[in-house]
């Protein structure tokens, strides 16, 4: 009964270092800590793995962005393995991006014809992902998010969108939550919206 991680691969998405790899939980194991190997960690993700559906999201029990790696916890239900990646960047410093009620933009880079987004949706109970992230992107072409909570997600939240966004469209992205929660998000677009 315990709980491994294990880091796969290193890369390189513009001005960020990423690391990811697998956890696994043996026995009644519910999570424990991931050695990122980096220092100072943006923004995270975990995703549980197997070959079934799961009432209950892994979540990574940390405040985010500006933690101080290289651990960070996860919990998840007992016996799911799953994957994980973490984000390494500079120091946020919350005067450069503008935030809303809703929407945190962390930090932006590029690479290669890809414009990349990471941040967090705050108190999202069926909210959207607002007007911050549409104009940072123009173009939003999809986005993954994963729970900071203390315990297992139990209801699952979905991106109720069909990408890639269009440049015009308003609103921004609607996610839908059944609880006030707090996700970390990465989304992507290709350079000034086109295709």
């Amino acid at each position: 009964m315990t709980f491994t991680s294990d880091l796969d691969w290193i890369a390189k998405i513009g001005k960020w270092k990423v690391k990811g790899g697998r956890y696994t939980n043996t026995g009644a194991d519910t999570g424990g800590d991931i050695d990122t190997g980096l220092g100072n960690i943006l923004c995270a993700f975990v995703q549980k793995t197997g070959n079934g559906t799961t009432t209950d999201l892994p979540v990574l029990n940390e405040t985010f962005p500006d933690l101080a790696g290289p651990y960070m916890a996860v919990i998840s239900k007992a016996a799911e393995d799953g994957l994980w990646f973490a984000i390494e960047g500079q120091t946020y410093d919350p005067t450069v991006e503008a935030a809303d009620d809703e929407t945190l933009i962390i930090d932006q880079t590029s690479e290669g014809n890809l414009d990349f987004v990471i941040g967090q949706i705050v108190d999202s109970a069926n909210g959207t992902v607002a007007t911050d992230l549409q104009s940072v992107l123009r173009k939003v072409e999809g986005i993954f998010y994963t729970p900071v909570d203390s315990a297992v997600e139990a209801a699952a939240p979905a991106v109720n969108e069909a990408f890639p966004l269009a440049a015009s469209q308003t609103g921004g992205i609607t996610t839908l939550v059944t609880a006030t929660k707090t996700f970390n998000f990465l989304a992507w677009g290709k350079k000034g919206g086109s295709i």
